[in-house]
């Protein structure tokens, strides 16, 4: 999880960085020069018409921050998730895990078996006469949750794993409840509009429904420094709580610790 929030904060100083750079264009008349000797040789000199930004341009790029605030959301929860499964993965056994996990296994990885099991090909057995021998196993194999395809093939983790491609606040209660993760700092249900208004604003430029210029036109570089800062402080939150999970190994069945 160490790795997940590194990127986390590279991902946010992108943002603020992309921020910075709308609110420096925000300005009347606002230019870009050919070089910076340009502009130390002639500070006073109006800039010729052709290098002012033209105020279209600057609303794109406002509604193009939806759109990046959005990817980041989406792109941490699927990695926290991964994160858990591969911590997860081929290091307990069946007994060992919380019922929480049991479930996710017989739900997401048992009916995926015969896809990924090279000793199911090898077998010659029935799946019905495998599927029996591996309940026989149960107590002593170490579960199977994810293979190296899935981890490197999105598309793939996210449909076995049940993971929409629209996040929002709902979808972490969903998944916390899944996993029996435990939603210790009640702040972060103070941003579920914020976080479902984000969805629906992303669908919207992502599915043409709207004109990048016409959403652009409807924002302020304030409100979108408001935004920006509270995504991060829900995402680095939700951070927080998966790596208290896995730290304190909350997948594990307690009486079998």
């Amino acid at each position: 999880m160490d790795n997940i929030k590194r990127e986390l904060a590279i991902r946010e100083q992108e943002i603020k960085s992309y921020v910075k750079f709308l609110t420096q264009l925000d300005i009347t008349n606002s230019a870009i020069v050919s070089s910076l000797d340009d502009l130390l040789l002639t500070p006073s000199i109006r800039p010729k018409e052709e290098n002012l930004v033209p105020d279209d341009i600057k609303k794109i790029l406002k509604a193009n921050l939806c759109l990046m605030l959005y990817n980041v959301t989406e792109g941490f929860i699927k990695q926290s998730i991964l994160n858990v499964l591969d911590t997860i993965n081929n290091t307990h056994t069946y007994s060992k895990l919380t019922d929480n996990m049991k479930i996710i296994w017989l739900e997401r990885c048992v009916v995926w078996f015969e896809y990924k099991s090279d000793d199911f090909k090898s077998s010659g057995m029935s799946k019905k006469l495998f599927y029996a021998k591996l309940i026989d196993r149960l107590g002593d194999d170490l579960l199977s949750f994810i293979t190296e395809e899935e981890k490197s093939d999105p598309r793939k983790f996210s449909e076995r794993f049940g993971i929409p491609g629209n996040v929002d606040h709902t979808t972490f209660k969903k998944l916390a409840d899944e996993y029996g993760i435990v939603l210790s700092d009640r702040s972060v249900f103070d941003k579920e509009d914020t976080l479902k208004t984000l969805r629906e604003d992303r669908n919207k430029l992502a599915h043409g429904n709207i004109s990048f210029n016409d959403f652009g036109h409807t924002l302020s570089v304030a409100e979108l420094v408001e935004l920006s800062n509270d995504v991060f402080e829900y995402l680095g939150k939700i951070a927080n709580m998966f790596q208290t999970y896995l730290r304190e190994e909350k997948y594990l069945n307690e009486a079998t610790c």
